[in-house]
C-alpha cells in the first residue's frame, strides 16, 4: 500500500503520526495523477486543510538536522 511505502520511507526521520500524514499526501498525489477523472474532492479539501502545518513542520526539520 502507498501510504505504508511512503510512511515507511519518512519514519526514520519524523515521528510516526507525521511520516503517517506524509504518507497520506503521497497516496492523493497518487490519485490525483492516475486517476484524475475521478478525483475525490473530499479529499482534497482535507489535504488543503492539512498539509501546510506538516510542510512547514518537515521543511523547519530539514533545516534544523540537514543544512548547516
Amino acid at each position: 500500500n502507498v501510504v505504508d511505502e511512503a510512511a515507511t520511507a519518512v519514519a526514520k526521520y519524523f515521528d510516526k503520526n507525521v511520516a503517517e500524514k506524509l504518507g497520506e499526501f503521497a497516496r492523493l498525489r497518487n490519485i490525483i495523477t492516475h486517476e484524475y477523472l475521478d478525483i475525490r474532492w473530499e479529499q482534497m479539501q482535507n489535504f488543503a486543510k492539512t498539509a501546510r502545518p506538516l510542510f512547514d513542520y518537515a521543511i523547519e526539520y530539514v533545516k534544523k538536522n540537514f543544512l548547516l
